[in-house]
C-alpha cells in the first residue's frame, strides 16, 4: 500500500494505513499547557481545550502543517510504507534585482544550513544581524517574498533595512497600506483580517520574523494559507513562556540553523554584557500565583524600590553613557519618568500613538541619555545601539523577554566599551528570588 503526500500550503497524507494515521495524529497532538496550569490552580477549565491539535481530517486522510514534513516522512519509513510526493507549492521567479550586502562568516554558515531544506527555523541572538540574513535569503532564493512581522514599527524598520541591504523598495501591508510588491513586508494583524486566496499564490518565500509568535492563532492561520515553496522562521528566542514552543515547529519546522552569542562576540558584532545585581528591601506576603499581579502593583509603587532605581540610573550615567530602563507597567514608566525629569528622558509605552513612539525612538538614536519604556514597546526588532546600561525595573521570570532585554544593550557602537545589565533582586520575596534564579540561567547563556 503506497501513501501520497501532497505538499502545498499544508501537507495532505492520503492513502496511508490506519496505524500510520494514528501515529501522525499523536505526533500533532500535545497537552495544552494553559489547561494544565488552570487545572493545577483549581481554576475553571470548561472553555479551555485539554489538547492542542495541528492535524485535521481531509477526504482520504489527514492534513498537517508544513513544518511536520520531516517527522511525517520518518513515520512512514518506520512503518515501511512507500510514498510518493506531489509538489503543489509555488515558486515564481523574482524579476527585481537584489544587491545584498556582505554577510559575516557565521551568518553565511547559518544561511547555508537554513536553505538546505524548504522549511526550518533560524535561531540567532539579538545583535547578530538576523534581518540581514533574512534579506540575504530573499536574494538567494530569487522568488517573490513576503516578510511577516507583528508590529507596525517592524514593518517600517524592515522596509528600511530592505532598502539599505538589498537596494530594493519593499511593499507594505499594514495600517491601511495595500502596496503589494515582489518583496512585501506585512503585519500579521493585517494579513489575518483579509482574504488571502488572491495574495497567497504570489509568493514563493514566506519569512516569519520573530517566529516565537507563530503559535498565536493569527500566525497559525496566516502561515497555513500560503503554498510558498519556502517557509522559514527567524528568531532570537525560539521558546515561549506559555509552553507552546512545539507549535512553532509544527508550522515552520525544527531549528535548522543556530548562531551562538559567543560566535557573534568573536566576530565583533556584539559587546559582552556584564551583570550587576542590586538588592532591594521590597517585601510582599505572596501566598499564591493568583496574587502575582497585585504584588507587581505593590512593587512598582514602592517608594524605597523606586528610589533605588533612580539612584542606579543617576550613578551610572557617565560621559557618553545612554541608559534604558524597562518596566512591565505603564504607570511605573510614568513615575520613573517624573523622578528623572531633569534628565529629559524619552518615555515610551503602549498608550502613546505610533507617531509619538517613532519620535521618541528618533530621539534615542540622536543620543538621548535616558530612555524609560515598557517591555512590550521595546520587544523585538528595536535598533538603538547607543544604549550601554540596562536597568530591569520589574522582575521577569526568564524566557524570551529576558534575552530580548539584554539584547537592547549588547549591540556595538562607536566609543562603546561595555554593556551593563542592572538586575534588581527582591530578596525578601521567595517567588521573586526564584524568578531571579531563572534569569541568571539565561544571563549565563547570554554571557
Amino acid at each position: 500500500m503506497s501513501a501520497r503526500l501532497i505538499v502545498g500550503a499544508r501537507i495532505a497524507l492520503l492513502g496511508a494505513p490506519v496505524e500510520v494515521e494514528l501515529d501522525v495524529m499523536r505526533l500533532c497532538t500535545s497537552a495544552n499547557p494553559e489547561f494544565d496550569r488552570r487545572e493545577r490552580l483549581g481554576l475553571y477549565t470548561g472553555g479551555t481545550d485539554a489538547r492542542i491539535t495541528t492535524w485535521t481530517h481531509v477526504p482520504g486522510g489527514l492534513s498537517v502543517p508544513r513544518g511536520v514534513g520531516r517527522r511525517l516522512v520518518d513515520v512512514l519509513r518506520r512503518h515501511r510504507v512507500p510514498y510518493t510526493v506531489e509538489d503543489r507549492t509555488v515558486c515564481p521567479p523574482l524579476s527585481v534585482a537584489c544587491a545584498p550586502g556582505r554577510l559575516r562568516g557565521y551568518q553565511d554558515q547559518a544561511l547555508e544550513a537554513l536553505l538546505a531544506a524548504p522549511t526550518g527555523v533560524c535561531e540567532m541572538p539579538t545583535g547578530s544581524g538576523k534581518t540581514n540574513l533574512l534579506l540575504s535569503a530573499v536574494a538567494r532564493l530569487r522568488t517573490p517574498s513576503l516578510i511577516v512581522v507583528h508590529t507596525r514599527e517592524l514593518v517600517t524598520q524592515t522596509r528600511e533595512r530592505c532598502r539599505a541591504w538589498l537596494g530594493v523598495e519593499a511593499g507594505a501591508l499594514a495600517s491601511g497600506r495595500n502596496d503589494i510588491r515582489e518583496i512585501t513586508v506585512a503585519s500579521v494583524q493585517t494579513l489575518a483580517r483579509r482574504p488571502l486566496h488572491e495574495l497567497a499564490p504570489l509568493f514563493g518565500f514566506v519569512a516569519v520574523d520573530e517566529a516565537h509568535h507563530a503559535p498565536a492563532r493569527q500566525w497559525a492561520h496566516v502561515i497555513d494559507q500560503f503554498p510558498a515553496r519556502y517557509k522559514y522562521g527567524f528568531t532570537a528566542t525560539p521558546f515561549r513562556k506559555d509552553g507552546l514552543d512545539f507549535v512553532i515547529h509544527d508550522y515552520l519546522g525544527p531549528v535548522t540553523a543556530r548562531v551562538t552569542p559567543a560566535e557573534v562576540r568573536e566576530a565583533g558584532a556584539t559587546v559582552a554584557p556584564r551583570f550587576d545585581v542590586v538588592t532591594s528591601g521590597f517585601w510582599y506576603p505572596l501566598e499564591s500565583s493568583s496574587d502575582w499581579s497585585n504584588m507587581i502593583s505593590a512593587l512598582v509603587a514602592d517608594e524605597d524600590r523606586n528610589d533605588l532605581i533612580e539612584r542606579e540610573v543617576r550613578q551610572r550615567l557617565g560621559a557618553g553613557v545612554q541608559a534604558v530602563v524597562l518596566s512591565d507597567r505603564i504607570d511605573h514608566v510614568r513615575e520613573l519618568g517624573a523622578r528623572l525629569a531633569d534628565l529629559a528622558p524619552v518615555v515610551l509605552h503602549g498608550e502613546q500613538s505610533a507617531a509619538d513612539r517613532a519620535a521618541g525612538m528618533a530621539a534615542v538614536r540622536n543620543g538621548a541619555r535616558v530612555t524609560i519604556a515598557t517591555t512590550g514597546v521595546l520587544g523585538e526588532g528595536v535598533d538603538a545601539p547607543g544604549w550601554s546600561v540596562l536597568v530591569m525595573a520589574t522582575p521577569f521570570a526568564g524566557g524570551p523577554r529576558t534575552l530580548q532585554a539584554v539584547g537592547r544593550v549588547v549591540r556595538p557602537a562607536p566609543g562603546k566599551s561595555e554593556a551593563v545589565v542592572v538586575d534588581i533582586l527582591d530578596a525578601q520575596v521567595p517567588a521573586l528570588v526564584a524568578a531571579y534564579r531563572s534569569r541568571t540561567r539565561l544571563y549565563r547563556e547570554a554571557a
